[in-house]
């Protein structure tokens, strides 16, 4: 962070009604109220801001006052008081390629990067296989060929799967049961 924001909820407020004197570490702020009365803020900021840098903005609802920070450091709070610790540094972004070290309360150190690369992805056997190889060609396939596999699946029943569109687009395409076993069609089948 590299600017503090200061906002006073005043309305209507003329530029005349607003005096604001900004100085390395010191901030201070006087607003002419409706009433007659002036609102005086003054502070002893927690860290240094470069004051040519500042800006104020009057507006309607609101005297917007950004301060400039001198360094990058986290300010806890806005003011500096006896009992809050020192400004912490502002942690940079972890490059990507950085080694990320883990809590662990092992006495071996693992590097899990190194072990979530070696995992190998899952590889498919059998029918998986195979139903794998058909959406590939299927997904990868021109429109003919994606007709021509949906259609020759359907009316051989299962049995035939083609991606020629020439041929398969002429007529129907017939189905063969496997070796051993006998071809029926789903409207074949007896109600029970």
């Amino acid at each position: 962070m590299t600017h503090v924001v200061v906002t006073f909820y005043a309305r209507d407020r003329k530029p005349s009604d607003v005096h604001v004197n900004i100085r390395s570490q010191e901030l201070e702020v006087s607003i002419k109220l409706d009433d007659g009365s002036t609102f005086v803020f003054e502070r002893t900021l927690f860290g240094t801001v470069n004051p040519d840098e500042c800006k104020t903005a009057i507006e309607r609802p609101n005297i917007e006052i950004k301060l400039k920070k001198s360094s990058t450091l986290q300010w806890p709070s806005l003011e500096k008081k006896d009992h809050i610790p020192a400004a912490a540094p502002v942690q940079a972004p972890v490059a990507e390629n950085a080694k990320r070290i883990y809590p662990s309360s092992s006495k071996s150190k693992k590097d899990w990067d190194k072990i979530g690369s070696t995992v190998e992805e899952d590889k498919l056997e059998g029918e998986q296989a195979l139903n794998q190889v058909f959406q590939d060609i299927f997904s990868k396939g021109s429109e003919d060929q994606r007709r021509a596999m949906m259609k020759s699946f359907v009316e051989s029943g299962g049995t035939v799967l083609s991606t020629n569109w020439q041929d398969v687009g002429k007529g129907e395409v017939k189905g063969s049961a496997p070796k051993g076993m006998e071809m029926k069609k789903w409207s074949d089948r007896s109600s029970s």
